[in-house]
C-alpha cells in the first residue's frame, strides 16, 4: 500500500512540476495590469483551485489559459478549444449567475489575448476567462 502511496505521491509531483515549468514559460517578463473580472462561483473556484494546486499566483493562472486560448486559435487542427468555448458562451452565457466580482493582476498581452477574442466574436470577456478556467 505505501508504495502505491509513493507512486501516486511521486506522479502528483511531477504533474506539479511540469505545470509550474509551463505557466514560468508562459507568464516571463510581461507587463502587468489590473483589471476586474465578473465570474462564477464555479470559475473562482477552479482558478482558486490551479493556485492552490500549482502553487502558482493568478496572473501566471490566467497567462497559462489565455497562452492555451491563442494557440487554439493559431494551431488549428480539428480541435479549438477556443471556439468551443465561445460557442458555449454565445448559447448559455448568462450574465446574471456570474455574481464574484474580482479584481486581478495579469499579463497586458493576456488581456490583449481575452479582448480581441472577445471583441472578435462579440462575447464577453469574462466569460471566456470563467469558461477557460475549467481547462
Amino acid at each position: 500500500m505505501k508504495k502505491i502511496l509513493k507512486k501516486n505521491v511521486t506522479k502528483k509531483n511531477d504533474v506539479m512540476q511540469l505545470g509550474n515549468k509551463l505557466i514560468k514559460k508562459v507568464s516571463e517578463k510581461h507587463k502587468s495590469v489590473r483589471t476586474t473580472f465578473t465570474i462564477t462561483k464555479e470559475g473562482h473556484d477552479s482558478l482558486m483551485w490551479a493556485v492552490e494546486h500549482f502553487g502558482s499566483k493568478i496572473k501566471s493562472i490566467i497567462d497559462m489559459v489565455c497562452s492555451e486560448l491563442q494557440d487554439s486559435l493559431e494551431n488549428d487542427k480539428g480541435y479549438n478549444l477556443t471556439a468551443m468555448i465561445i460557442e458555449y458562451v454565445k448559447e448559455k452565457d448568462n450574465t446574471s449567475i456570474r455574481d464574484i466580482r474580482k479584481t486581478m493582476v495579469l499579463s497586458e498581452k493576456s488581456l490583449l489575448i481575452l479582448n480581441d477574442i472577445a471583441k472578435n466574436n462579440q462575447v464577453s470577456r469574462d466569460a471566456i476567462l470563467d469558461r477557460g478556467m475549467y481547462l
